[in-house]
C-alpha cells in the first residue's frame, strides 16, 4: 500500500497494526468464560487424533414420520429419575437442535443431561437427515447446504409426533435451544 502523506509504501505497518488489534480482541473475546470452553470444544474436535465415528442408528431411539414418508431420526430423552406429575399434566418439552457436526454422541448427552436437570421431555432431532461428521470443512457444508425449509418441516414433524403420541398438547410448554448451526 502507498501512503499519499509520506511517499512510501507502508504496508507492513497496516498490516501489523491489524493483527495487533485483532490480536487483543480475540484475547479479551477469549478470557470471557463462554468463550473458552467453545474455544476448547472445537480445539477438541479439530485436534481429535481419532475420527471416531458412532452410526446414526446407534444414537437415536426414535422414528417420526416427516413430510413426503420421510422418517425424521431424533433422540427422545425422559427424566431418567422418577418424578411425579399430576395425570393431567404434561412436561415441558425441549426441542434441542444439534450443531454443525450433526446428531452426535455428545447432543445425546446434552439432550439426557437436561432432561434430568430441567425435568422435561427432550427431543434431539437429525435434521441433517442421516448425516455427521467431526470434520469441520464438512460440517460447514452440511450446514450451509441444508435447506431452510426442509429443517422446518422436520421441526414441525417432531411437534405433530409429539401431539399424536400425546406427549405435549396446546398447553404444553416448548423451547428450543440450539448450538452453532
Amino acid at each position: 500500500m502507498f501512503s499519499p502523506l509520506s511517499g512510501k509504501a507502508n504496508g507492513p505497518w497496516i498490516i501489523l497494526i491489524v493483527f495487533h488489534v485483532l490480536g487483543h480482541r480475540l484475547v479479551s473475546a477469549l478470557s470471557s468464560p463462554a468463550w473458552t470452553h467453545s474455544a476448547i470444544h472445537f480445539l477438541g474436535h479439530v485436534m481429535s487424533p481419532s475420527m471416531d465415528f458412532t452410526p446414526l442408528e446407534d444414537i437415536v431411539n426414535t422414528r417420526i414420520p416427516g413430510k413426503d414418508n420421510v422418517e425424521v431420526l431424533a433422540f427422545l430423552a425422559k427424566r431418567s429419575t422418577a418424578k411425579t406429575l399430576p395425570p393431567s399434566t404434561k412436561q415441558p418439552v425441549l426441542i434441542l437442535i444439534h450443531e454443525f457436526f450433526g446428531l452426535n454422541p455428545s447432543i445425546r448427552e446434552k439432550a439426557q443431561g437436561l432432561a434430568d436437570d430441567l425435568g422435561c421431555l427432550v427431543v434431539a432431532p437429525d435434521t441433517f437427515r442421516g448425516t455427521s461428521t467431526e470434520f469441520i470443512p464438512k460440517a460447514i457444508w452440511l450446514a450451509l447446504t441444508t435447506p431452510q425449509n426442509r429443517v422446518n418441516e422436520d421441526l414441525d414433524a417432531v411437534c405433530n409426533y409429539l401431539v399424536t403420541n400425546n406427549l405435549m398438547d396446546a398447553t404444553s410448554k416448548v423451547a428450543v435451544m440450539g448450538f452453532c448451526y
